[in-house]
């Protein structure tokens, strides 16, 4: 028998077998049992000071003595099940034993599990390993390019954050982000990182299907040791600080354009969520934006974009609409109060943005290294020559009624 609790120390184990036996046959009191035998215990608890089972024939496979299990209360005792252990590491065998030697086992097992995952992951997401070279690629791709890698990189130029890991927005909104990151993944400017686990993929049939793209790590392109993807970024981004004087002003338009609807997306989103108007931009939206920026800053824009959602909220209070009548009523106040300022050649002023929702990398870099801005990017209109850093033009506020 295994040692004796110090509160059965001044029985005999003979006394200890009669105890039990009593105790569990039940003809006796348990408080009878204690007063005989003098025992320092609640009658409750007199079951937990007996010696535990002794299971002979049974070995912890780690420290090789007898595994043992607890005696169970007398009302525990018509669906007891014996759960052995090891008295000195606890190991208590199954897949989910808790002892240190299977949680051991099961790091190395999981760990086995999770680099026969990554290399069907790499061989699902294979990089092209061909060189990267900044002139293979579109000026838009870099510009995102160096917008991620600023804000992402660690100090090696080792692996690049996820977007979730991000404490700066890498583009206006969450949607442009994952547009931002398939398309540099797709044209190889960024690859896999092996720094990934399993779960931020999806397995169909034992294979990867998909990776979630905020949550994957990057590194950037193929197969570049951390100095040349130092050198890569820094000819990058000497490119794009160049790039404004050497490119048509055709090529950079449409890409500005494209950021700037972005910008005046997430404005917009950001009022729409204050009034608790339901939002989902379509291309009539993005059309309606497009117009308002040919000839007006993404500032200016905001200023409509302000206007037209107090109108819907305003409209749903007053009328008792549905709230979704409300909200659709926002891109055709925006288009219609653009056209009335034109009309008028009223002068609109430039809103700021809200400080919820900061400048973004993408606009960053196109703004402030491509463009040269000193501003952030909202107070000038979309132009083909050079934008002054000196604006004479003034601002001035101007309700623009029904």
């Amino acid at each position: 028998m295994s040692s004796i609790h110090e509160k059965l120390a001044h029985l005999s184990l003979e006394q200890i077998d009669q105890i039990m036996a009593r105790y569990y046959i039940g003809l006796d009191p348990v408080k009878r049992l204690v007063e005989e035998f003098r025992i320092d215990v609640y009658p409750n608890n007199l079951y937990s000071l007996f010696p535990p089972k002794i299971h002979e024939g049974q070995q912890c496979p780690y420290c090789k003595i007898t595994l043992i299990s607890i005696m169970p209360s007398k009302s525990e005792l018509q669906t007891y099940v014996p759960k052995p252990f090891c008295p000195d590491c606890g190991h208590q065998g199954g897949e989910h034993c808790q002892c240190i030697s299977c949680g051991q086992i099961r790091m190395i097992r999981e760990e086995e599990t999770r680099v026969q995952k990554m290399e069907i992951i790499f061989e699902a997401f294979k990089p092209s390993g061909q060189k990267i070279e900044s002139w293979d690629f579109d000026l838009e791709d870099l510009v995102y390019f160096l917008a991620y890698v600023r804000i992402g990189a660690n100090e090696d130029f080792h692996f690049v954050e996820s977007l979730d890991g991000l404490e700066q927005q890498l583009s206006p909104n969450r949607n442009f982000d994952e547009q931002v990151i398939q398309r540099l993944w797709q044209k190889g400017l960024i690859a896999i990182h092996e720094l990934n686990t399993p779960d931020v993929f999806t397995f169909i049939d034992g294979k990867p299907e998909r990776f979630f793209t905020f949550k994957t790590k990057w590194r950037i392109g193929s197969f570049l040791t951390s100095q040349e993807a130092r050198n890569f970024v820094k000819e990058v981004e000497d490119y794009i600080r160049e790039a404004y004087s050497s490119q048509d002003r055709g090529d950079i338009l449409p890409r500005w354009e494209k950021i700037a609807i972005q910008e005046c997306l997430a404005y917009l989103q950001l009022q729409m969520d204050d009034h608790n108007l339901p939002f989902s931009p379509g291309e009539k939206t993005e059309m309606v934006l497009k117009d308002a920026l040919q000839g007006y800053s993404i500032g200016q824009v905001f200023y409509f974009i302000w206007g037209a959602v107090q109108n819907a909220a305003a409209f749903y209070q007053r009328d008792g609409i549905s709230i979704h009548h409300a909200a659709n009523t926002v891109p055709g106040t925006i288009q219609r109060r653009v056209e009335k300022a034109r009309a008028g050649n009223w002068n609109i002023e430039t809103y700021r943005r809200d400080r919820r929702s900061p400048q973004s990398s993408v606009s960053q870099v196109f703004y402030t290294t491509l463009m040269k801005m000193t501003g952030q990017g909202i107070e000038r209109p979309i132009l083909f020559s050079p934008p002054s850093d000196d604006p004479k033009t003034p601002r001035i506020s101007e309700k623009i009624k029904e």
